[in-house]
């Protein structure tokens, strides 16, 4: 099956918040489907397109989209899936059980190559069993060759000065390094046309103010590519892996998709702070089942479940009305798993 995707080639560092408040010493190496499809949002209202924002939950933006995960650049990228939560039944080597030790920097991988996460999807043989491909992280056997990391990081010493001009606090912030032409990817759902150019605009706009954090110092800007990936999928089958965020619509749903004890998990609490000008407000929270997530769903191709929730604090206990929704995209596209 043929996908859109949208690669980010990063021109300068990039961070990306955790959950922990303050917590810069350490950043994420995930952009995640709510938070691309809130900076999509924004990047309308910035271009005097507010009118294109859903309104109303049941609303469609014509568009869905996966998180953003790491690829390495080159003649011939290589796209990183993430690693997902349930076995390869037919790669026993990929599971630890081979050489000592083998466990241990299996369950330091996160992310594992498009070759690799085909195995999963058809319960097949990987390309290469047991550690051989594994580099940190990154499962894939076109980076065995590769003599150096595409992903890079360092920490900057900063500090936040008072503006009473007291003592000045210091802290520190990790900055990813992307190298070879290499960043982050998604892949894009679009309903029709018009939807595609509405969000290839907003992707135009983010490229030029970036995403993540410390965007008033030049941090997160990129350039944009708009492309296809050809990831060969089953054509049908009982199970389902995620490949966004993912909120279900009700509690019928839920209870179906976790109809029997196959199903393979994690769950993520989302929230986090309003934007200009009611950045001094936080968002209500949510918990969501993360990326390679296995579901008990029913599937022919490429499918999107889900539900977009309102986070919009209780405003009769603020100062002031925010006077719009605060969406969080709950929706996430699916893939089938002869599991």
């Amino acid at each position: 099956m043929t996908f859109d995707i949208i690669r980010f080639r990063f021109d300068t560092p990039l961070h990306l918040s955790n959950a922990r408040p303050n917590d810069y010493g350490s950043s994420e190496r995930i952009v995640h489907s709510d938070t691309l499809t809130a900076a999509i949002y924004q990047a309308w209202a910035m271009l005097g397109q507010p009118d294109w924002i859903p309104t109303t939950a049941n609303q469609s933006p014509g568009f869905a989209v996966s998180s953003l995960f790491p690829f390495r650049g080159g003649s011939q990228p290589v796209y990183f899936l993430p690693k997902p939560y349930f076995r390869n039944k037919a790669g026993q080597d990929d599971t630890g059980m081979g050489e000592s030790g083998d466990a241990k920097k299996y369950k330091k991988v996160q992310y594992v190559d498009v070759s690799h996460f085909e195995g999963y999807l058809h319960q097949r043989t990987p390309p290469t069993a047991g550690t051989k491909a594994i580099r940190g992280m990154f499962q894939s056997v076109a980076l065995a060759a590769d003599k150096g990391d595409f992903l890079t990081t360092d920490v900057l010493p900063r500090i936040v000065r008072p503006r009473d001009e007291s003592e000045p606090t210091p802290f520190y912030m990790e900055r990813l390094y992307f190298s070879q032409d290499s960043g982050l990817w998604c892949i894009v759902q679009y309903d029709n046309d018009t939807a595609r150019k509405r969000v290839q605009s907003a992707v135009l706009y983010l490229a030029d103010n970036g995403i993540g954090t410390d965007r008033s110092v030049g941090n997160g800007l990129f350039t944009p590519a708009f492309d296809t990936l050809a990831i060969n999928t089953p054509t049908s089958a009982q199970y389902a892996v995620s490949l966004s965020l993912f909120c279900p619509e009700n509690h019928a749903q839920l209870t179906r998709l976790l109809a029997d004890n196959a199903t393979r998990y994690d769950l993520i609490q989302r929230g986090g702070w309003l934007s200009e000008p009611h950045n001094s407000y936080r968002k209500r929270s949510v918990w969501m089942f993360r990326e390679g997530s296995l579901l008990r769903h029913d599937i022919t191709g490429v499918d999107m479940i889900g539900s977009v929730i309102d986070l919009r604090p209780n405003e009769s206990k603020l100062p002031t009305k925010i006077g719009h929704p605060v969406w969080r995209d709950g929706r996430t596209l699916l893939l089938p798993v002869n599991y």
